[in-house]
């Protein structure tokens, strides 16, 4: 009997540790990218917003859009006081795209503005 105990309480530890283990890595998600479409080095005047909006769009791997995806937007770098983007967040439609105005500060010289998301960002330049 007491060999059979033995046995019995082994399976059982066995059992109970097994189901505490790492499974291997979670996955992450698709891997995504940010790019640039339209509105970088532009050229605008001293507190005014530029002539075109600054447009990104998020890809997954394979290059297709990405909807509903939040893109972080900010000033990185300004001439003069003032400058500032027309919102800090927007979400990606269903071109996988989303776009800010970006309002030159009051001096003169060059502005850069940073577009965001988990793993990619890019930069803007603006004068």
């Amino acid at each position: 009997m007491t060999r059979l105990r033995a046995t019995v309480l082994a399976l059982l530890v066995t059992a109970v540790f097994s189901g505490c283990g790492d499974d291997g890595p979670t996955d992450p998600g698709p891997t995504l990218s940010l790019a640039i479409v339209s509105g970088n080095s532009q050229v605008g005047a001293i507190g005014a917003a530029l002539p075109a909006p600054l447009i990104v769009r998020v890809e997954d791997q394979s290059g297709n859009p990405v909807s509903g995806e939040s893109v972080t937007w900010a000033v990185t770098s300004a001439a003069g006081p003032n400058a500032g983007v027309s919102s800090n967040s927007t979400t990606t439609g269903t071109d996988g795209q989303t776009s800010v105005t970006l309002t030159l500060g009051d001096a003169e010289g060059a502005y850069e503005v940073r577009a965001s998301i988990s793993g990619s960002s890019v930069t803007f330049t603006a004068e």
